[in-house]
């Protein structure tokens, strides 16, 4: 049977969901929603069962544990797909599951570009939107390592935690806004 390659290295025959752990998929990051992982690799071992595909995962970051999934659970953490899934179906960003690609997406594709910002006495309120989406740019001192960095801390539980806390890493930024547009689910263990 042949199979033809369609975007995010799946393939689309009666057999979808096919990911080559040993050549072209060799290393890549994969997500899955479930497992609420973003860094996960594919071992070799691969299960056949009835012509649905059952993977085994490890973390990159803890490569002691092994995850069986199955190949529809997952895709690439940088692909379009991973994406979607950070989104709940009530237009919420899963921000505890979410990785650093997809947190600085939301802040710069979504988020800033759609608020309402105030001119000051300085600016106007195009100059604070740009300002703001700078900020939220930059890799070491920026939005996204401001809210990666509390993470590490421990996960986001709800909005008022999440204010309280981003609120004194980044003073100056509608924390209480941003927080609107958060889901806070935790990932499974």
């Amino acid at each position: 049977m042949a199979l033809e390659v369609i975007k995010g290295g799946k393939t689309q025959t009666d057999r979808p969901h096919i990911w080559n752990p040993i050549g072209e998929h060799k290393g890549e990051h994969f997500y899955c929603e479930r497992l609420g992982m973003d860094d996960l690799v594919l071992t070799p071992d691969i299960l056949d069962i009835c012509g649905r595909y059952q993977y085994n995962v490890k973390s990159a970051r803890n490569p002691g544990r092994v995850y069986p999934v199955y190949g529809e659970e997952i895709v690439l953490s940088e692909s379009r797909e991973a994406k979607k899934a950070q989104i709940t179906s009530d237009g919420k960003f899963k921000i505890n599951l979410a990785n650093q690609p997809q947190i600085k997406d939301f802040l710069v594709v979504k988020f800033i570009p759609s608020f309402p910002w105030q001119s000051t006495e300085e600016k106007s309120s195009e100059q604070v939107r740009d300002a703001m989406l700078s900020l939220a740019k930059q890799p070491r001192a920026g939005l996204v390592r401001q809210i990666e960095d509390e993470r590490m801390q421990g996960y986001f539980l709800d909005t008022s935690t999440f204010i309280e806390r981003m609120g004194k890493k980044v003073d100056n930024f509608p924390w209480s806004k941003f927080s609107d547009h958060l889901d806070f689910s935790l990932p499974i263990t």
